[in-house]
């Protein structure tokens, strides 16, 4: 996941990272 899907992006700001990291957690818990 990380290198397709984490890797791949650019931020904006710190609460755009805390969103997407918060949904990468929860696309790795439902996996």
């Amino acid at each position: 996941m990380r290198a397709d899907w984490l890797s791949s992006q650019i931020f904006s700001s710190y609460n755009n990272i805390v969103d997407n990291c918060r949904d990468a957690w929860n696309k790795l818990v439902d996996q």
